[in-house]
């Protein structure tokens, strides 16, 4: 009895060492380092035709004007949200977005846009305010390797410092949770495509900028196959004459706050695209502004 109490004990034991071994192979954290995350992640990019994506983006903006005896402030938010779907093998990319701006206090100048676009081959097609315009793009190779969005974050993780924060499920799967700390270079990158169009980059003093902002940054990358699965940036700065290098004289004393916040969702990685474009995106005409010889020919 006592023999088979401890084959019992013995076997129990084995079942659970078993169990809990397959617990660990569960958390992807600890497999791989920062290094090796990058290189994989990298690797995966090549293998990728197709994926879908979802953005979500929130901007709060303060205008602070110094200028007076009392300082004044507007202030207005920004909101926006996207989804598509890309195919790079049949050079098919499709994009609905819908954009909120809200100044405070003043809800009769809310603004609200929709906009969808598609990029077939080499023309994109347009859709503003219900009317559809295309374009004919003469370097469009070019274009379609810069709209490859997991393709240009895997480059932006690949130079910078990448802490493992352990593992977290996104919409049920494994992931390796990572922060991101970037280097000037990279912040900047990252600071054109969040702020670009609210801001006059080329005159900011990047690097002040880059030493008083704040940034945290976030991926999660998938732990079956090593694609980016979700990034969230969230970013918070002040900007003043002097980091944007512009004469007090001239401007007067202003303060410009801002805080941003990012997140894009990639899934359904080389799942089939339906190529769909509308029929009044076909029928569209080119603005007769960007007609040239070469465009009509």
């Amino acid at each position: 009895m006592k023999m088979d109490m401890k084959r019992l004990a013995l076997a129990t034991a084995v079942v659970i060492a078993v169990a809990l071994s397959g617990c660990m192979e569960k958390a992807p954290s600890e497999a791989l380092n920062s290094t090796q995350i990058k290189s994989l992640l990298l690797d995966s990019t090549e293998k990728l035709n197709s994926y879908q994506f979802e953005i979500e983006t929130s901007q709060e903006s303060s205008f602070v004007n110094l200028s007076g005896n009392e300082s004044k402030t507007e202030r207005v938010t920004v909101t926006s949200n996207g989804k598509g779907s890309v195919d790079l093998e049949g050079k098919y990319l499709q994009m609905v977005m819908t954009t909120l701006a809200r100044p405070e206090g003043d809800p009769e100048n809310e603004t609200s846009t929709e906009s969808e676009s598609y990029f077939v081959n080499d023309t994109i097609y347009m859709k503003m305010n219900g009317n559809w315009t295309k374009l004919a793009l003469p370097d469009a190779e070019g274009l379609w390797d810069r709209q490859n969005m997991i393709k240009n974050q895997a480059a932006l993780l690949n130079t910078s410092e990448l802490e493992m924060l352990g593992s977290e499920k996104i919409d049920g799967a494994d992931c390796y949770k990572i922060k991101v700390v970037p280097d000037m270079r990279t912040y900047a990158s990252v600071l054109s495509e969040q702020m670009g169009s609210s801001m006059p980059l080329m005159f900011l003093n990047i690097s002040a900028l880059f030493n008083q902002s704040e940034m945290t940054w976030t991926a999660w990358v998938t732990a079956d196959e090593k694609y980016l699965k979700k990034i969230d940036i969230k970013m918070k700065m002040s900007i003043t004459p002097e980091l944007m290098n512009l004469p007090l004289e001239a401007l007067g004393k202003f303060r410009i706050d801002s805080d941003t916040v990012s997140t894009t969702t990639f899934g359904e990685y080389n799942k089939p695209v339906k190529s769909e474009l509308p029929e009044e995106a076909l029928n569209s005409s080119i603005p007769a502004m960007m007609i040239t010889p070469s465009a009509t020919t």
